[in-house]
C-alpha cells in the first residue's frame, strides 16, 4: 500500500495465516535478525511494537511487506478444502492491512510470488546465508524482504 519512500533500519516480511510467517531483514548488515512461524496474534503484538520503533531521528525504523493473498494472480485450485484455506489467508491479509493502517504503520501489501517464495530449506539457506532452522512460512516472509 505505501512503498517505502527512504531506507528503514528495519524490514519485516510477514506471510498471512493462522501459522504467520514473521522475518526482519537489517539492511545495514545485510542478514536477517529473525525468521520464525509465531500465531497470528503473537504477529500482531510484535507489529505493534516494531511499528513504534523510532531511529535516531524519530523516523519510523521499521517498514512492513505483507503478503496479500487477495491480490494472487496464479491459478486458484477448485478443491473445497484448498477453496476455504485461500479465503482464510485472504481474509487475514484485510486484517493485516487494517491493523496496520490503525497502528499509523509504514508498510506495503505484496502479490504472493511464487518465484521468490515457496523455497526448499537447502536453497533458502544457500541463497540467504540464513543457517538456523526454518518453516515454510518462515522461509515466505524472509523472501519477502530480503535484500532491501
Amino acid at each position: 500500500m505505501k512503498r517505502p519512500r527512504r531506507k528503514y533500519q528495519f524490514y519485516i516480511g510477514i506471510d498471512t495465516g493462522v501459522n504467520t510467517g514473521w522475518a526482519v531483514w537489517v539492511p545495514k548488515d545485510k542478514r536477517f535478525l529473525d525468521i520464525r512461524t509465531t500465531p497470528v496474534h503473537t504477529a500482531m503484538l510484535w507489529a505493534g511494537t516494531w511499528a513504534s520503533m523510532t531511529d535516531e531521528t524519530g523516523a519510523t525504523a521499521a517498514f512492513f511487506v505483507v503478503e496479500d493473498a487477495r491480490k494472487a494472480k496464479h491459478g486458484r485450485q477448485e478443491d473445497g478444502y484448498k477453496m476455504r484455506g485461500a479465503g482464510s489467508v485472504m481474509r487475514d491479509a484485510k486484517f493485516w492491512e487494517d491493523y496496520l493502517n490503525s497502528i499509523g504503520a509504514d508498510f506495503e501489501m505484496v502479490r504472493p510470488n511464487p518465484a521468490i517464495t515457496k523455497l526448499a530449506a537447502g536453497k533458502f539457506e544457500k541463497t540467504t546465508g540464513w543457517t538456523d532452522k526454518t518453516s515454510s512460512h518462515g522461509r515466505d516472509a524472509a523472501m519477502l524482504v530480503y535484500g532491501y
